[in-house]
C-alpha cells in the first residue's frame, strides 16, 4: 500500500492570524505533496484550529500539533498517543495560566496515526475525520459542540448543524482545563483504494457531507480536489480558516 497526501490551509476574512496549523509525517524527500510507504514508525497527520482569537489560539493550534508530532517522532519505543496528547493539553494549559495575553487559548486537535494495516484516529473538538471508500464517504470524529449533542439527540438534522447559530460553540477543546478527554478510532485499512479528509470547520461549517462526497468522487488528483473542496467553502460564504489533508491510500 503507498500514501499519498496533500495540504492546504488558508486564512478566513474574519481572523487576523490563520488559527489553522497542520502538521504532515517527517520525510525528508516530502515536502506538501508525495507518496510514502507505510513505515514501522507509521504516518501522523494533524490539524489544529485555535480557539479564543484575540486570546492566541494560534498559538494553542501550533504548540499542540507540532509538539506533538515532535513527541512522537522522537519516541522510538511503543508509546501511548493518548498519553502525548494529555501531556500537550497540560503544557498548553499551563502556559495559559502563567502567560496573561495568552489566558483562554485552546485548540481543536484531529489526528491520523497510520500504522501497518491499522488507521488510528484522535479527536478533541470540532474538526473532522472522514473516510472515503467505495465511493461513498462516512465521517468517522464525532465533533464535540452544543450542535453535535443535539443532532445526536435527533432534535435536528446533520445539515441543520451548518444553519445552527450556535454551530461554532465547542464543549471539548485541547488546553482549557487541566486534563483532557480524547476520543479514539480504530479502521482497518482496506485491501482496495481509499481517502482519508482531515478538516477545520471552516470547510464543515458551510459544506454538507454530501458536497464533500461529490467532489471526491469526481476522481480528480488529490491536490485538485483539495483546491475544489476550499473552493466550494467559499463559495459557501465561508469567513473562518480552512484547513485540510487528503490522504489517498492505493495498491502498489
Amino acid at each position: 500500500m503507498k500514501i499519498q497526501h496533500f495540504a492546504l490551509s488558508i486564512k478566513g476574512s474574519k481572523h487576523s492570524n490563520n488559527e489553522d496549523y497542520y502538521t504532515l509525517p517527517v520525510n525528508r524527500k516530502v515536502k506538501v505533496f508525495g507518496c510514502l510507504d507505510i513505515t514501522e514508525k507509521g504516518l501522523l497527520y494533524i490539524i489544529c484550529d485555535g480557539i479564543g482569537g484575540h486570546n492566541a489560539g494560534d498559538v494553542a493550534s501550533k504548540m499542540a500539533a507540532s509538539i506533538t508530532a515532535k513527541a512522537y517522532q522522537k519516541n522510538t519505543n511503543s508509546i501511548d498517543f493518548r498519553h502525548i496528547i494529555s501531556s500537550v493539553n497540560r503544557c498548553i494549559y499551563n502556559k495559559n495560566l502563567t502567560h496573561n495575553e495568552l489566558s483562554g487559548m485552546g485548540t481543536t486537535f484531529i489526528a491520523l496515526l497510520i500504522k501497518k494495516n491499522n488507521v488510528e484516529i484522535y479527536n478533541v473538538g470540532d474538526s473532522r475525520a472522514y473516510f472515503h471508500s467505495q465511493r461513498k464517504l462516512q465521517q468517522i470524529s464525532e465533533d464535540h459542540s452544543y450542535v453535535w449533542g443535539k443532532y445526536k439527540e435527533g432534535l435536528i438534522s446533520k445539515n441543520d448543524i451548518l444553519k445552527d447559530p450556535q454551530k461554532n460553540l465547542i464543549t471539548r477543546a485541547i488546553g482549557i482545563s487541566p486534563s483532557v478527554e480524547i476520543d479514539t478510532f480504530n479502521i482497518k485499512i482496506p485491501q482496495s483504494d481509499f481517502i482519508f479528509l482531515l478538516c477545520s470547520d471552516g470547510l464543515t461549517d458551510y459544506v454538507t457531507d454530501d458536497q464533500i462526497e461529490k467532489v471526491i468522487n469526481k476522481d480528480l488528483i488529490i491536490e485538485r480536489t483539495a483546491y475544489q473542496l476550499q473552493e466550494l467553502a467559499l463559495e459557501y460564504g465561508s469567513q473562518d480558516d480552512i484547513t485540510l489533508i487528503l490522504i489517498k491510500g492505493y495498491l502498489s
